[in-house]
């Protein structure tokens, strides 16, 4: 930009007098423009000495007064409709920034490529963890910080990459823009209102992305540890529902809203610890009353808040159709985890991936990041061990060498949507045959052969080389050529393949059904627990008969060789397999 825009800093606060001036002191400090900065505190009905604080001792803080606590997203709004900038920068009040914050949220700002809302980097206090960089999204509404509570690394940190949602923490957007919308739904109260915003950006027209270098530093639940666990939870569980109904299409909202409704009365089931058998007809226990925990009441609660207030969200939802410029498949390759889980619960785990199947969710979900990788050597490789460790960085990986650990390469690879192999390893025609998402095939030098069977069916090849002979030459999609990578692991980090990882289903070589590019998440976790407990002896395990349900035909086609083997026949009988 051409010029930096006038902004507004609002932090909303409830008794947060013990965070305000950690706040207030660091943004004293931003370097920025005095007649272009202006910094709103508004006051959700403190008690506790916070706006005395402010009048004493910030007397340069616009402070707006509430009578009650009206929650975080109507607060910001009363901010946003105070300011009278070009900007408006929400803060956490249990929140400081570096000096350069300010300016870094700025430079992401690029209205005229549809940039008009960006989100900071979060860390937790001491620096040394992240807080947020970058968020995912389920089908069910709920979502996630990637990276949550990691050891800081700059190499999760990608500037200027695209967010389904900014934290609303801290992040900045066109005061126009926000307000044209209709700011945060203030019917969300607090949790889930930034995604909410995204969301509604993203179809409106508009774009999201991260300024890297735009850092601050949060008390993690400073404010928000004073709201009891079951209120968060019907908070969080409600507004998950309130965003599906806002914001899905017509065309798919039933197949969404349905099993998402199915999933959280199984975790109000599951929370609540009450046993099944208690409600048998035959049951000899009479009694006519349990306790049980408030979370899983939350959870009804929170559905029953939707039916409440069922005609305001619909008039809400009619307003967010109408501004509609992107299609659902548009929205929903952003996600990133679509079937990421709330619980790896075994029974919950297989909740999910029979709504998966039961309602087609694959066939409108079928772009994710790469969840699980597998990385097969060809004996001990240090150059595969730099790959998987950069890989590693942004997604779980398993390691195999052949050699050692040769046994398990057919389970991992039934569970893994992305592998990555030797292009000499001994687990050629096992990894091109059943292989269901994507296949990197690492050249290393270029010079030593690929087995056929991972030149045919391989979807992209890693080189250390730009040297390479035909037909190993560098083109994405040609007739006769491959899709060539150039990774040298100790001098490029991540960035040769974090495309790759983030978005997988960009770089297919073959052409496949929708429904055989990648393994969704909750099927990972379920073949994961799968192969665990038959290893272990275990005796719960799923059938053929959820495998041929739930899973993609060529993962069923592996699975159906894998319940072959004789130690997995006993097993399987025993629980219910065909």
């Amino acid at each position: 930009m051409s010029a930096l825009p006038t902004v507004s800093v609002v932090i909303p606060s409830w008794n947060g007098a013990e965070h305000l001036r950690h706040c207030l002191d660091s943004l004293r400090q931003v370097d920025y423009p005095e007649d272009g900065l202006e910094v709103i505190v508004v006051d959700n009905g403190s008690t506790d000495g916070s706006r005395g604080l402010l009048e004493s001792e910030y007397p340069w803080v616009r402070l707006v007064s509430l009578e009650e606590n009206l929650g975080f997203a109507a607060a910001c709004n009363e901010g946003a409709r105070a300011a009278t900038s070009d900007c408006v920068a929400f803060l956490n009040n249990d929140m400081r920034v570096e000096p350069h914050w300010l300016r870094g949220l700025v430079s992401g700002l690029d209205p005229a490529s549809g940039y008009v809302c960006v989100g900071g980097v979060i860390l937790d206090w001491e620096g040394a963890r992240i807080g947020f960089a970058g968020g995912w999204v389920t089908f069910h509404g709920s979502a996630g910080q990637e990276h949550f509570l990691e050891p800081m690394r700059e190499e999760l940190v990608e500037d200027g990459r695209d967010l389904p949602f900014a934290c609303g923490g801290s992040m900045l957007i066109d005061r126009d823009v926000f307000l044209d919308l209709g700011g945060f739904d203030p019917s969300y109260f607090a949790y889930y209102e930034d995604v909410d915003l995204g969301w509604r950006l993203w179809l409106a027209g508009y774009k999201v992305r991260l300024a890297g270098t735009a850092r601050c530093f949060h008390r993690h639940h400073g404010t928000g540890s004073g709201i009891p666990l079951y209120r968060r939870t019907l908070l969080t569980e409600r507004n998950a529902l309130f965003t599906l109904i806002k914001n899905v299409g017509d065309e798919n909202l039933a197949s969404v809203l349905a099993p998402a409704l199915f999933l959280l009365t199984k975790r109000a089931a599951m929370s609540s610890e009450s046993a099944r058998d208690s409600f048998d007809v035959d049951s000899s226990d009479s009694a006519e009353t349990e306790t049980v925990k408030r979370a899983s009441l939350a959870r009804l609660h929170a559905a029953s808040d939707v039916l409440a207030d069922l005609p305001q969200l619909l008039e809400r939802r009619r307003e967010v159709q109408r501004r509609r410029r992107r299609d659902d498949g548009e929205i929903f390759a952003l996600f990133g985890r679509p079937f990421a889980l709330l619980s790896h619960d075994e029974a919950y785990v297989e909740a999910s991936v029979n709504l998966r199947a039961a309602f087609g969710l694959d066939r409108l979900f079928t772009r994710q990041r790469a969840t699980r990788i597998l990385v097969v050597a060809d004996g001990e490789s240090d150059r595969l061990r730099e790959v998987a460790r950069t890989a590693g960085i942004l997604s779980e990986v398993a390691f195999v060498s052949p050699g050692r650990d040769g046994g398990v390469v057919e389970e991992l690879v039934a569970e893994s949507d992305l592998v990555i192999a030797a292009a000499t390893t001994a687990h050629a025609r096992t990894i091109a045959e059943q292989t269901v998402g994507l296949l990197v095939v690492d050249l290393a030098d270029g010079e030593a052969p690929v087995d056929p069977d991972l030149l045919r069916r391989g979807d992209v090849f890693l080189t250390s080389s730009r040297d390479v002979e035909p037909p190993l030459r560098p083109t994405r999609n040609g007739d006769d050529r491959l899709p060539i990578v150039v990774v040298s692991p100790a001098g490029d980090g991540p960035s040769p393949l974090r495309e790759i990882l983030q978005e997988p289903w960009r770089w297919r070589r073959h052409e496949r059904g929708a429904e055989e590019i990648a393994i969704p998440e909750d099927l990972q976790q379920l073949l994961r627990l799968w192969r665990e407990h038959y290893r272990d002896g275990g005796t719960r395990n799923r059938t053929l008969r959820l495998v041929r349900r739930a899973t993609p035909s060529r993962v069923e086609r592996s699975l159906r060789r894998l319940l072959r083997r004789p130690q997995l026949k006993d097993l399987t009988s025993r629980s219910g397999g065909a």
